[in-house]
């Protein structure tokens, strides 16, 4: 049953605690809104090469379109491997507004960098995912970066 359960929110002080750190000083003893869903978000679809064939040539990134979460450990920033059959799923992913693009493949952390999501940025297409939705978005792999 703990599988049918996600962790959407835990609020301090009316900001999210899951998106920005808690500061803490000596003795505070935090007032912490734990919020739990049976709603889990996620986001799923092809990579697809230029001819509309699956492909797992290229990894997919998922980023929130407010710059504030593109930091390490951000839970609205993911990168996710397809499968051979190109499938990609992303989920317990925040409602919001995000960024979706295809990546080569990373071999190192520079997908947490905000300036190689900022050259992501332009050619990322939009996607809107909300409370406790599945949807479904393909991506076309795009040009190096």
């Amino acid at each position: 049953i703990a599988d049918d359960w996600w962790l959407r929110s835990a609020t301090s002080g009316g900001r999210d605690v899951l998106d920005v750190p808690l500061e803490l000083s000596a003795g505070a003893q935090p007032n912490v809104v734990f919020t739990l869903s049976d709603r889990r978000p996620s986001l799923s679809g092809v990579v697809q090469d230029t001819n509309d064939r699956p492909t797992a040539a290229a990894s997919v990134l998922v980023f929130s379109v407010d710059r504030a979460h593109w930091r390490r450990g951000s839970r609205r920033v993911r990168l996710v491997r397809p499968a051979t059959d190109g499938a990609y799923q992303v989920t317990d992913i925040p409602p919001g507004e995000y960024l979706i693009a295809s990546v080569p493949r990373v071999t190192s952390d520079a997908w947490h960098q905000p300036a190689f999501l900022e050259r992501l940025a332009p050619g990322a297409a939009r996607v809107a995912i909300g409370e406790g939705e599945q949807k479904t978005h393909n991506v076309r792999l795009s040009g190096a970066r």
